[in-house]
């Protein structure tokens, strides 16, 4: 927990980055989950929270089973920034636990249209930003996408995905 903690509170950032490769749905049991990969994870992020930070949990691939188990952190405290999820269910399943963010297919925005993006991003907006907790963000890191598509998804956001 100390190698998270101790740049972040040198750095003067308020943001942790945790990135999961191996705890998606098909990787392991729920119960396998739970007792192997769970209790650790939860360590680390309640740390990081008393430390002053936020943890910004990157969940890659699938985590449709895994959701009810995220809740179990401290609330309004952690970013679940999520690959290929269900966005709905992750929504329902925590909307009223954690902030959410990503989902924006990179392949899409690499291969797709910039109206493509834009519906993408409002559905996204019209599914999770309700009573806020919603960041729009890419599903992973943005290495090839067309520029006109990033700006699609930007200028999404700021003219359709604004809270009041």
């Amino acid at each position: 927990m100390e190698s998270a903690v101790i740049p972040g509170v040198a750095s003067g950032r308020q943001y942790v980055w945790i990135w999961l490769h191996k705890g998606v749905d098909t990787f392991m049991s729920n119960e396998q989950y739970r007792k192997f990969y769970w209790p650790t994870l939860q360590k680390l992020i309640i740390g990081i929270i008393e430390a002053g930070l936020t943890p910004v949990v990157y969940c890659e691939g699938s985590y449709n089973t895994r959701l009810e188990i995220l809740r179990d952190v401290p609330k309004g405290k952690v970013v679940y920034n999520f690959e290929t999820v269900d966005m709905l269910k992750a929504k329902k399943v925590l909307g009223d636990v954690a902030c959410i963010a990503g989902n924006v297919p990179n392949v899409m925005l690499s291969y797709g249209t910039p109206k493509e993006v834009e519906d993408y991003c409002k559905r996204l907006i019209d599914t999770c930003a309700p009573g806020g907790g919603f960041m729009m963000d890419s599903s992973a890191l943005i290495d090839e996408a067309k520029p006109e598509n990033i700006r699609a998804m930007f200028e999404t956001t700021l003219n359709y995905g604004i809270y009041k």
